[in-house]
């Protein structure tokens, strides 16, 4: 495999025939990756991780007849400063806004915007640039040996501009989807669950919560017990998976999140946006 430092590289390489990469004029890129709730690699730190925020991750699946669908996914993002002389560009192929380069003698992809103009294609990398999510606790320390540490990024005025505070468009989604995990891992017969506000069940207004009588993964539904009705069974978008989780104590598996570049954290005890400073 031929590869370079991009420490050695300028701006503007022809990595393969028709293919150019274009890169910040930074001598470092921010590389930023992600894990997926309710792993353990969110809670992952390091004295060389700038940032640990909570985000949504969306993934998209392409099914054989053409149909493609979107999920959205409760995670956690990380951001490493990485040296380009710790990075190397792999030449000989193409990426395609896909761009191949090695860290720390693995293989990862920048996610970039790129096109072409019907003769040579460009991918143009920018000074934060994205390889992927659902990273394991053995990747994620790959990365922070490259990285440099945070009191050296302090002495370069090298500054991540996320913010560790969601915005309430951000926190409510993110909320769902992480006390759905909650719940899910959680919930067993005699817990009660919580529908949807103005949800109607079984052609009736539905009460403030139903008793689980019957759990069925497979199915991802519940049997719950129905007043005057018997019983009867919800699935899993039927659940409003916060008010469940604060209905039934379960603790919160949000990890604390911050920017070390900004000194801005939440704890995740608050969980609320709402900035704790250092």
């Amino acid at each position: 495999m031929n590869t370079k430092p991009l420490s050695e590289l300028g701006t503007s390489i022809e990595s393969n025939p028709g293919y150019i990469v274009h890169l910040p004029e930074t001598d470092y890129i921010i590389v930023q990756c992600g894990a997926l709730y309710p792993e353990a690699a969110v809670r992952f730190d390091h004295p060389n991780l700038l940032t640990r925020i909570n985000t949504i991750h969306e993934t998209k699946t392409s099914y054989r007849n053409g149909r493609k669908q979107w999920f959205s996914h409760a995670g956690v993002e990380f951001s490493f400063a990485i040296p380009k002389s710790n990075i190397h560009l792999v030449f000989d192929e193409d990426g395609y806004s896909y761009v191949p380069v090695v860290i720390g003698g693995r293989r990862f992809r920048f996610n970039v915007s790129g096109g072409t103009d019907g003769k040579i294609w460009r991918d143009r990398v920018r000074r934060e640039a994205h390889i992927g999510i659902d990273f394991s606790i053995r990747l994620l320390n790959l990365l922070a040996e490259q990285a440099w540490t945070v009191e050296e990024c302090k002495e370069r005025n090298i500054v991540v501009d996320d913010d560790p505070v969601m915005d309430e468009h951000t926190f409510k989604p993110f909320n769902q989807l992480m006390r759905g995990y909650e719940c899910r891992a959680n919930l067993q017969v005699g817990h009660r669950i919580v529908l949807w506000e103005g949800a109607k069940f079984v052609g009736e207004k539905s009460a403030f919560s139903y008793e689980i009588s019957e759990i069925n993964r497979r199915r991802r539904s519940y049997l719950v017990k129905v007043p005057n009705n018997g019983y009867g069974r919800l699935k899993y978008g039927d659940v409003d998976w916060a008010a469940t989780a604060k209905l039934n104590s379960f603790a919160s598996i949000s990890v604390d999140t911050f920017n070390r570049t900004t000194g801005k954290s939440l704890q995740k005890s608050s969980f609320d946006p709402v900035i704790a400073q250092d």
